[in-house]
């Protein structure tokens, strides 16, 4: 019996220990803009945990107010969730709060959301995630403000960006392009510039 509760106690002292350093995970990306979920993944799969656990702590941060994690929990919910329902308006309410700890992705999140609804609303959060410089921020409002087109591309705003390597940008520029070789070519600059979704394409 003794042991058994002592290994109980071990497993608690243990289980803290996680949630502590997964917290502190999220609040880093809270920290530095980041919406890159590796390192709080990683704790979890270091310490024996699966998909579902990683899923529950999500959910427990979410619920307690962490704005990276709600930033993941609209992203699971987003293709599950209809315009108009009242799950799509709290969704929404989520973000706002994830704002208010100044969490970029959250801003740019919500600017993706509202594009279709609220333009106005969509534009003045791409700005505030423009302000704290984050690149990818700066290419969807050269996107959304209808500045991006082949024809385009030697325009001041978007030659500034492409020449600090923003592979935001130049993913988006692939995408213009029609010929194979273009799309090839531009890729293989988005990921020479730091991109983790280019080599994939």
């Amino acid at each position: 019996g003794e042991l058994a509760a002592a290994a109980t106690a071990s497993a608690s002292v243990q289980t803290v220990a996680v949630e502590q350093q997964f917290v502190q995970a999220l609040n880093n990306m809270i920290k530095t803009g980041s919406e890159d979920f590796y390192e709080a993944a990683r704790i979890v799969a270091d310490n024996g945990g699966s998909v579902s656990t990683f899923y529950d702590m999500m959910q427990k941060q979410a619920a307690a107010g962490n704005a990276a994690a709600i930033a993941w929990r609209v992203m699971y919910q987003l293709p599950y969730t209809s315009i108009g329902t009242p799950e799509y308006d709290s969704m929404l309410r989520d973000l706002d709060n994830a704002m208010r700890a100044k969490y970029t992705p959250a801003y740019i999140l919500s600017a993706t959301i509202r594009h279709e609804t609220d333009n106005e609303k969509a534009k003045q959060h791409l700005i505030e995630a423009c302000k704290s410089g984050n690149s990818k921020a700066r290419a969807l409002y050269i996107l959304h403000t209808g500045r991006l087109a082949l024809d385009k591309l030697n325009a001041p705003e978007v030659r500034s960006e492409l020449n600090k390597k923003n592979h935001y940008l130049e993913e988006l520029v692939a995408n213009l392009q029609i010929s194979d070789i273009k799309i090839v070519e531009w890729m293989k600059k988005a990921c020479a510039h730091g991109s983790v979704t280019a080599p994939f394409i």
